[in-house]
């Protein structure tokens, strides 16, 4: 998968990009979210791993990052002390301290499964006609995309 790493720190950066690619993922590493945001416009990416120095105004910037982006973007907040508060701020997921690649690892694999399962549903090639009270497969998916939407 291509994973977006938006971080100041360029030995951090490093650190897991290279964690990313032994994976078997494409890293792309930021420093300036600008610049990220223009990329997100450009390439598709599933994955971003947003540092925690990024998170001064997180509401706003995680709503601009997913408006810029193209596709469902699953962020996962590195080195975030409080993750009470995860949900309001637009985050998928919190990743406590980064320099545990174990830990980044098990945090990129449920992303990379929940991107999966999404694609998986809201692939519109085969569509199931609603019957019985059953509801068809494509208003389904518009259902569960609109959740995850509103959910943050």
């Amino acid at each position: 998968m291509k994973i977006l790493v938006l971080d100041q720190d360029q030995n951090h950066a490093a650190q897991v990009s290279q964690r990313l690619v032994i994976q078997g993922h494409t890293p792309t590493v930021f420093s300036d979210w600008d610049e990220a945001l223009r990329e997100l416009g450009f390439q598709e990416y599933s994955i971003v791993l947003l540092d925690s120095k990024f998170l001064s105004d997180v509401k706003h910037n995680i709503l601009n990052m997913r408006r810029a982006g193209r596709g469902y973007l699953y962020v996962i907040g590195m080195d975030i002390e409080n993750s009470k508060d995860v949900a309001t701020l637009g985050i998928n997921s919190v990743l406590p301290n980064s320099s545990d690649l174990n830990l980044l690892e098990k945090a990129v694999d449920t992303a990379s499964h929940f991107i999966l399962q999404l694609k998986k549903l809201g692939n519109e090639a085969e569509d199931f006609p609603s019957a019985g009270g059953v509801i068809a497969k494509s208003a389904f998916n518009q259902l569960l995309l609109s959740a995850i939407d509103r959910a943050g």
